[in-house]
């Protein structure tokens, strides 16, 4: 799995956990450092509560969606 599946996969708002079932990664922490944040930094995906970016009902979506 790459960063073009992901992005592909948060075409709909996606929490963590099921980003991480999709890529097939147990932690949440690995999925945060190698995938999502520098995603989010690129601007590939962005988050849905960019002002708590820890919440527990945070959920990323890929920034091409967001035009449609």
């Amino acid at each position: 799995m790459g960063v073009l599946n992901v992005t592909f996969f948060c075409r709909d708002p996606r929490i963590c956990a099921e980003i991480r079932a999709y890529l097939g990664i147990a932690s949440a922490q690995y999925a945060l450092q190698r995938y999502l944040e520098p995603l989010v930094r690129s601007g590939a995906i962005r988050m849905t509560l960019p002002d708590r970016p820890r919440s527990h009902r945070q959920q990323f979506i890929a920034a091409d969606s967001l035009q449609e």
